[in-house]
């Protein structure tokens, strides 16, 4: 039995949706990240968003820069 097509315009590609999720995974972890900052300086040694975005970078390429700017 021949399956139904899904039209194209029904679904985003997978590039964005991986962008779209690594953007979001992204922006939780630097809210939770907050948790190590001090005080009033919002300054932190700890920053594990940076290692998340160099990470989503090293494995899908420079296309995930995008994402990862709007999330900024």
């Amino acid at each position: 039995m021949p399956s139904t097509p899904v039209p194209a315009s029904s679904q985003l590609p997978f590039d964005y949706r991986r962008g779209l999720v690594g953007a979001l995974l992204w922006m939780v972890v630097a809210q939770a990240s907050q948790a190590y900052a001090f005080g009033s300086l919002d300054m932190s040694l700890i920053w594990p968003a940076d290692g998340i975005a160099i990470g989503l970078v090293l494995a899908y390429g420079l296309r995930m820069l995008g994402f990862l700017g709007a999330a900024v």
